[in-house]
């Protein structure tokens, strides 16, 4: 029976057709095709095959398969790396301009910039056994080095390299100078007297790099310039900017108080640095 079946199987497969196409209106014959079962399998079966080759092919080469769900655009791999590297950068930027700040805090404050410096050694490495010994080249060095700055002072040769008179700086407060700049008072500054709820104004234009109050200077802003030149104004009774804000010489940034416990009444400590180095404030600008 079964033998029965398979045959009659083949033989309507083999049996010939005929696909006719007839003119609706006049029963004319337009088009004819003879096939048997088995030839219509195999081209049902191609054509199938080759519709979705061509599909296929439509959506892996051409920009139609941005419209199918779960492919992206081709250059949004390139992109996102792109942007990976630059947050990546942007972060290094963050951290170091913390640093930055917090250091600049704490020399506000009165303590040691370098405290904030952590080395991150290997605990695995014994290093207490290592001998330092410097080279006679090394030695000579330091020497040489030692004797040309030996009686350099750093005041003057700041004002040997810095050209200031080329420099426009904005008086912040009008009035009298009642204490000086002294370094070996370690006194960095000039402590400016004058009338209550006076305005203090930027030297140059700048960042607010520091808006905040300390227990000994009381309110506390200073200022980033460029050509490295940084600006400290203590003391006040209240400040007007915030870190980050942007200021243009002249500018108001706070009002003179008596603030902090290191003061004696109401004034304005001011400072003016270069390259870490103070300077005294009185040799460039007229109070």
């Amino acid at each position: 029976m079964e033998e029965k079946r398979k045959e009659r199987l083949i033989d309507k497969l083999r049996n010939r057709l005929r696909l006719v196409i007839l003119n609706d209106d006049t029963f004319e014959e337009t088009f004819s095709l003879k096939l048997t079962g088995l030839n219509l399998f195999f081209v049902a079966g191609f054509s199938g095959l080759f519709l979705v080759l061509i599909t296929f092919f439509f959506i892996a080469f051409t920009p139609l398969r941005e419209y199918v769900p779960g492919y992206s655009t081709p250059g949004l791999r390139s992109a996102a790396i792109e942007l990976a590297i630059k947050v990546d950068s942007l972060q290094k930027v963050i951290n170091n301009q913390k640093v930055f700040l917090t250091n600049i805090q704490n020399i506000i404050q009165g303590k040691d910039p370098l405290e904030l410096v952590k080395q991150n050694y290997d605990d695995s490495i014994d290093i207490e056994g290592v001998l330092f010994i410097a080279s006679d080249q090394d030695s000579l060095f330091r020497l040489d080095v030692e004797e040309q700055q030996r009686y350099n002072l750093f005041k003057e040769s700041l004002s040997e390299e810095i050209d200031f008179s080329k420099l426009a700086f904005f008086t912040p407060l009008k009035g009298i100078i009642t204490d000086k700049f002294d370094l070996q008072k370690k006194h960095f500054g000039v402590d400016i007297v004058s009338n209550k709820n006076e305005a203090v104004k930027a030297i140059l234009s700048g960042t607010v790099v520091l808006s905040a109050w300390t227990s000994e200077t009381g309110h506390v802003v200073a200022i980033q310039h460029q050509g490295g030149f940084y600006s400290t104004y203590k003391h006040n009774s209240i400040l007007l900017k915030k870190e980050g804000s942007s200021v243009k010489a002249g500018e108001v940034i706070s009002i003179v108080g008596d603030s902090g416990e290191l003061t004696t009444g109401p004034h304005l400590h001011f400072e003016l640095w270069h390259n870490g180095v103070p300077v005294d404030p009185e040799k460039f600008i007229l109070f």
